[in-house]
C-alpha cells in the first residue's frame, strides 16, 4: 500500500514545487486531475493526448521526484439535465480515460452525476427522502432513464482501455452512500467501483469501518480526508447543512486534515479494515482544511498514515 497526495490541492504552486513538497512528506505517488482540461498545472489535456513526447516529459518530471501516478480525477456531473454541461463532462471523462490508458494509469476518479427530475429539467435534483411519493418516482426515473444507461456505456469504454472507474460517494450526486454505490456496480459491472473518501461518510453518520467491509473489493481508490463534526452547530442545522464553507464557524461539520476529526486509533482501524477486504492501492491525501495550509496539512496527514500503517516486518508477514 502506497501513500500519495492529490496534486490539485496545491493551488497556486508550480508543478515542480508541488511535486517536491509532496515528495518531501514521504509520499510516493501523486493523484492528478484534469479539471479545466489541464493536467499538472502545465499541460493541456489535448496536447498530452496528441503527443507522446509530452506524455513522456510529464512522466519524467513526476518520476524525477520519486513519484508515480496513482490516478487521474475529473469530478463533474455528466448526468446534468442541461446537455451542454453533461456533454462537456462526458467528453472530459472520456478524454481523461484515454489519457490514463496512454500513461499506464489504471484508475480514473469521478462522481456518478445527478440528473434532474425529468426530461425537461434544467437543474439536478438530489433526492434524499422517501416521501412524499413524488420523490421515489423521481428517483426511479433517474436510475432507469439516466444513471444506469450512462454508466452502462461508460463501463465498457473504460474496460477496453484498461481503466477502472472510482466513483466518489458524494452528497449532491446520485451515488452518495455505499448501498447506492453497490446498486450502480451491480447494474453495470465491476469496472465501476468506489473512491472511498471517508469525510463524506462521516457527516452522513455512516459507519466508515462497516462501509469498508460492505464495499470490499468494490473499493478502487481511497482519499484520506477527515471531518470534524461540530455538535454545537449541528444541533441547529443537522447534517444536511447548506451553510457556505466560507461561514465555517456556523457549519455543523468541516473537512479536516486526518487526525483532526478522528484520532490515530480510528485511522489504524481504517487501514486494517482496508487490508482485511484486500485493498492494496494508494491512500491519497486530499487536503481541504480551512485551518491548516496545504504543505503543513499534507505533511501531518502523511506522518499519521505512516504511523498507523504496519511496520515493514508486519507488511512482509501479513500485509502483502
Amino acid at each position: 500500500m502506497k501513500i500519495g497526495g492529490f496534486l490539485a490541492c496545491y493551488t497556486g504552486c508550480s508543478l515542480d514545487d508541488a511535486l517536491a513538497s509532496l515528495a518531501s512528506t514521504g509520499a510516493t505517488s501523486v493523484e492528478l486531475s484534469s479539471f479545466g482540461r489541464v493536467i499538472g498545472f502545465d499541460y493541456s489535456l489535448d496536447d498530452l493526448l496528441d503527443s507522446k513526447p509530452r506524455r513522456q516529459e510529464l512522466l519524467q518530471r513526476i518520476g524525477g521526484h520519486g513519484l508515480t501516478i496513482s490516478s487521474i480525477s475529473c469530478h463533474g456531473n455528466a448526468l446534468h439535465p442541461r446537455p451542454a454541461v453533461a456533454n462537456a463532462q462526458t467528453t472530459l471523462f472520456r478524454d481523461t480515460v484515454e489519457l490514463a490508458g496512454l500513461l499506464g494509469v489504471d484508475t480514473v476518479v469521478d462522481f456518478s452525476g445527478c440528473p434532474g427530475d425529468g426530461p425537461q429539467a434544467q437543474y439536478p435534483n438530489w433526492v434524499t427522502c422517501a416521501w412524499p411519493d413524488d420523490y421515489p418516482a423521481i428517483l426511479e426515473w433517474q436510475w432507469v432513464e439516466r444513471i444506469v444507461p450512462h454508466w452502462t456505456v461508460m463501463a465498457p469504454f473504460c474496460q477496453e482501455r484498461g481503466v477502472r472507474v472510482a466513483i466518489e460517494m458524494h452528497p449532491g450526486m446520485s451515488v452518495y452512500t455505499p448501498r447506492n454505490m453497490m446498486r450502480l456496480r451491480d447494474a453495470v459491472g465491476p469496472t465501476v467501483g468506489a473512491n472511498l473518501d471517508p469525510s463524506h461518510l462521516f457527516w452522513q453518520q455512516i459507519d466508515v469501518i462497516g462501509a469498508i467491509r460492505y464495499l470490499g473489493e468494490a473499493i478502487h481508490h481511497v482519499h484520506m480526508k477527515d471531518c470534524e463534526q461540530r455538535s454545537h452547530n449541528s444541533a441547529q442545522v443537522g447534517v444536511l447543512d447548506t451553510t457556505p464553507f466560507s461561514g465555517w464557524s456556523e457549519r455543523g461539520w468541516l473537512y479536516r486534515t486526518i487526525g483532526y476529526g478522528h484520532d490515530s486509533a480510528f485511522w489504524r482501524e481504517f487501514v486494517v479494515a482496508l487490508k482485511e477486504v484486500g485493498y492494496r492501492g494508494v491512500l491519497s491525501v486530499e487536503h481541504e482544511d480551512v485551518f491548516i495550509d496545504v504543505e503543513d496539512g499534507m505533511a501531518k496527514a502523511v506522518a499519521l498514515i505512516r504511523d498507523v500503517l504496519p511496520t515493514s516486518d508486519e507488511m512482509n508477514t501479513w500485509w502483502e
